[in-house]
């Protein structure tokens, strides 16, 4: 979990820095038009990651028990 941990905050910080160059290019009146801020969705990426990594490895570990009952 420590590695999924790392690798979706990770991505989080690589995300928050492009919004934040892309936001700085942007003029005023842009800026303000932004409904959502750009870092909810690098939270929502990051959530992604951690969460998936379970749903992965129970996947893995039912294909290998059904894998393992069939031999």
């Amino acid at each position: 979990m420590s590695t999924t941990a790392f690798i979706g905050a990770l991505i989080k910080l690589v995300y928050d820095k492009v919004c934040e160059n892309h936001h700085a290019q942007l003029t005023p009146a842009e800026q303000e038009q932004q409904s959502q801020p750009d870092t909810q969705r690098g939270l929502v990426v990051s959530s992604g990651i951690l969460s998936g990594e379970p749903i992965v490895v129970v996947i893995i570990a039912s294909v290998s028990l059904i894998a393992g009952l069939a031999a």
